[in-house]
């Protein structure tokens, strides 16, 4: 059996995204087709080594897109989808639901998407929530309930989770659950139990300044009962995570806890064996600031 998974796009490559590859079975998913940067951080616009960076991953996002069979947008932020792109003509799209369980601005952005696209309109579109898509006798697509963007109430929003499975082995892509910070996010992946789990983790850059410690704790209590209970040898942590500089200090208990269980906590770039560049953290440096 075929299962390879590979990161295209991830805050540890320099962008804002999870866009992931996954070719299973004879097909190719990618799920969240979305590259994107922060327009200013610590008060300073995007570095130029950001924006090619931004333009080099976005490029390879939408060839990788074309020539996929089936493309999964988790919510509507831009670092997740691509509004304009051009790649989802005569492609399954499985959505996060535009209507239910969605903010003001995503359900403004899902409807100019659906509405304006003409390339979304060749595609045979499926509202994903809660549904489970058996592709063929051996891959299935399924997807969790939706999960706050964030902690519970977040005025985020919500995402959906993916979950590839082809034979005895399942992939799980969290998207923006940022830990997860609920029992609810929590109690799928636990339920899921995957080989492999790649997980958009806690924004620590944010804490004190517009998340609360708890809710930080609460991911980390989370992420901890993770490493301690699913399979998978390999985690993958990653987008809002390493938006800090200093996230392994802020998380070293994680890291403790996965070293303890000979399991692997890594960002995308080390799962691809490249150097991790959070470029958008890096900021200050990049601009002789620091």
């Amino acid at each position: 059996m075929k299962f390879k998974v590979k990161p295209l796009a991830f805050d540890s490559l320099g962008v804002r995204s999870t866009a992931t590859l996954v070719e299973v079975c004879g097909y190719r998913v990618l799920v969240d087709p979305g590259v994107s940067y922060a327009p200013r951080r610590y008060g300073l616009p995007p570095h130029p080594l950001e924006l090619e960076k931004v333009e080099k991953l976005r490029s390879i996002v939408h060839d990788e897109a074309l020539k996929s069979d089936i493309l999964v947008i988790s919510h509507y932020h831009y670092d997740h989808y691509d509004p304009k792109g051009d790649f989802y003509s005569d492609k399954l799209v499985l959505l996060k639901h535009p209507l239910e369980n969605i903010n003001f601005s995503q359900k403004g952005r899902a409807h100019a998407f659906l509405k304006y696209n003409e390339s979304i309109k060749n595609a045979h579109v499926e509202y994903a929530d809660s549904k489970e898509f058996k592709i063929d006798e051996e891959l299935s697509v399924k997807f969790s309930p939706p999960i706050p963007h964030g902690p519970q109430g977040s005025k985020l929003g919500f995402v959906i989770m993916t979950v590839i499975s082809c034979g005895d082995f399942k992939f799980i892509h969290t998207s923006d659950v940022q830990g997860p910070m609920t029992d609810t996010g929590l109690d799928f992946i636990m339920r899921e139990n995957p080989d492999l789990i790649f997980i958009g983790g806690p924004p620590t850059y944010m804490e004190k300044w517009r998340v609360d410690i708890e809710h930080i704790e609460k991911a980390i209590n989370n992420l901890t009962s993770i490493l301690s209970n699913v399979k998978a040898k390999v985690i993958v942590l990653d987008h809002h995570t390493l938006r800090d500089l200093n996230y392994k200090d802020r998380l070293k208990s994680l890291y403790d806890k996965a070293r303890s269980l000979s399991k692997r906590l890594i960002t995308a770039a080390e799962y691809l064996g490249v150097p991790v560049e959070p470029l958008e953290a890096m900021r200050k440096k990049l601009w002789g600031k620091e």
